[in-house]
Formats: C-alpha cells, sequence, structure tokens
C-alpha cells in the first residue's frame, strides 16, 4: 500500500515522520473495538438489533475522537513545521491537513472494523477468543520457534514459517509475519521456490523487511571481527656447539 504513494513521498518526504501517529492511533482504536465487542458478544442473548447499534455507538465514539484528534493535529502539526522548520503557512497547513484527515478516516474504519469483525466471526461459528490464540501462537514461533531468526533484526515479529512440496526439485520455502507484535502495523510475506526451509532463508527476509519499515533505515550486519591466529612459538636451538 505504502508503494502506491511511492511518488508523493518521494517529493513530500515529511509526511513520512507522522506516519506513525495515523497507524498507531488506528491500532488502538481498532483493538479497544475489538475487546468491547468480544465482551459484549459473551452475552448470548444480544438481539441482532443490539449488535447493529454496538457497531453504530463504536463508529460514533472513533468518529468523534478522530474529529478532536484531527484538529488538534492539524493545528499543532502546522504551527510545528512553520516554527521548526520555516515552512511557508500554507504548505505547512496543506501537510497537517492532510495527517489529520488520514487520522480521522483511520479511526473511524479502525473502529468500525473492530467492531464488525468479531460479529462476523459469531455469525460464522467461530469464537473471536480463539483469535487471541492464535495470535499467542504466531508470538510463540518467532520467540522460541523455528522462526525466532525474523526477530533478530531489531524489531520483534510474530509469524509463521512454511513449506510447500516441490515435485521438480527442493521444497518451496515461505514466511509470514507481521510487526510489531503488541500494535501490528505491517505484514509482509515472502516466498523463495526451492528454499528448501522457511525459517533460515524466508524469515530474515521478513525480519529485515519490517525493521526497515519500522525503524526507517536498512539493516547492518554486525561485521564479523577477524581473530589473528596467535603466534607459533619459535623453536630454539639449545644444543651445545660442536
Amino acid at each position: 500500500m505504502v508503494g502506491l504513494f511511492e511518488r508523493v513521498v518521494t517529493h513530500l518526504t515529511v509526511i513520512i515522520c507522522f506516519q506513525s501517529l495515523v497507524l498507531d492511533m488506528a491500532g488502538n482504536v481498532g483493538t479497544q473495538s475489538l475487546a468491547v465487542t468480544i465482551r459484549v458478544l459473551m452475552d448470548e442473548d444480544v438481539s441482532p438489533r443490539q449488535k447493529l447499534a454496538l457497531v453504530g455507538k463504536e463508529a460514533l465514539v472513533g468518529l468523534m475522537n478522530g474529529l478532536l484528534l484531527g484538529l488538534l493535529s492539524f493545528g499543532a502539526i502546522g504551527l510545528y513545521l512553520m516554527a521548526a522548520k520555516g515552512a511557508a503557512a500554507a504548505f505547512a497547513f496543506s501537510v497537517s491537513f492532510c495527517t489529520g484527515t488520514a487520522l480521522l478516516v483511520s479511526m473511524l474504519l479502525s473502529s468500525i472494523i473492530g467492531t464488525t469483525v468479531p460479529i462476523l466471526f459469531k455469525r460464522l461459528g467461530v469464537d473471536p477468543a480463539v483469535l487471541r490464540v492464535i495470535k499467542q501462537g504466531v508470538e510463540e514461533v518467532t520467540k522460541s520457534g523455528t522462526g525466532r531468526i525474523a526477530s533478530s533484526f531489531g524489531v520483534r515479529v510474530a509469524g509463521k514459517t512454511g513449506t510447500a512440496q516441490n515435485s521438480q526439485g527442493d521444497d518451496h520455502a515461505w514466511f509470514a509475519g507481521y510487526a510489531p507484535v503488541d500494535n501490528p502495523r505491517y505484514a509482509v510475506v515472502a516466498i523463495a521456490e526451492a528454499g528448501k526451509a522457511g525459517s533460515s532463508l524466508t524469515g530474515p527476509m521478513v525480519g529485515k523487511m519490517l525493521s526497515f519499515l519500522i525503524n526507517g533505515e536498512k539493516y547492518a550486519e554486525p561485521q564479523k571481527t577477524e581473530q589473528k591466529a596467535a603466534p607459533k612459538p619459535q623453536n630454539v636451538n639449545r644444543g651445545a656447539g660442536r
């Protein structure tokens, strides 16, 4: 999705500074709506009308929060760009308007999705609480399981390794992961044809890509220090002269 706006980002790099603000707030709103909905769905007597009312209520809360924070962001970011960066008023408040609007829309959509997804799963006969168990499982994969190498590049990753049989040669390898674990913002999937094992090949690919997306810089491999061999003892001829 970020790649669709690569040209905009190239000419307007300052907007990337506020990307985390939008993503983090949207993630928090979605998580809170999800928790509230799961708690309500524990009551088996909740009618479809009450569920619809819950969606409307959470959407209204998300809209009001997004509107408030969007207005604050519009003013604060615009003034910051003018005072700290010396930007013109038109440019500064254009950027802050985009950020505030993105914050409003993302918080509204997150509240709606966080409410409707558990209701949909409940409708399909899937217990929403199962998602928490699945989440714990993929976290353990990169914590103490086969995919722990994916979390060794500066970002805590949750994901799953996998292989697909290949009748023409070595098995295909893949790894799907997301990060950060506590507040997911990015999901990356890597597939390597004839890669044999997902943990050793595609796991590092996903880990490095997520590290780049979150930290904003390419992961630097630690340089190996070459150990110098100890000098060999010199043979000293102590024989008596003849």
